[in-house]
């Protein structure tokens, strides 16, 4: 759920991310960085589906999976401190999934 609370337009059912970041005057170097946190989170999230489904028997499966949900949290939290830019969101989690509100 994305509410537009700062009144710059975007319509997250007709615009791109880069469309909604272009109109919330982020600079390139800024979506860049928030792409590159967004990659890492993914690719976090990617490495314990991976080594959770490997079939061969792992001594090393809780070091990928404590490594994948290091790289799932921290690029997902400064994808967040990047698009925030000085104010840190408000995030709840409810029984409908999560909440950010920037307040």
């Amino acid at each position: 759920m994305i509410i537009d609370d700062a009144k710059v337009g975007i319509d997250p059912a007709n615009d791109s991310l880069f469309e909604m970041g272009r109109k919330a005057d982020l600079s390139s170097a800024e979506m860049a960085a928030a792409a590159v946190a967004v990659g890492m989170s993914v690719a976090g999230v990617a490495m314990v589906i991976l080594a959770v489904l490997d079939p061969e028997p792992t001594s090393k499966l809780g070091l990928l999976i404590a490594s994948g949900a290091v790289l799932a949290l921290t690029g997902g939290l400064s994808a967040m401190q990047i698009l925030a830019r000085t104010k840190p969101p408000t995030i709840k989690v409810t029984g409908h999934g999560f909440e950010v509100a920037w307040a």
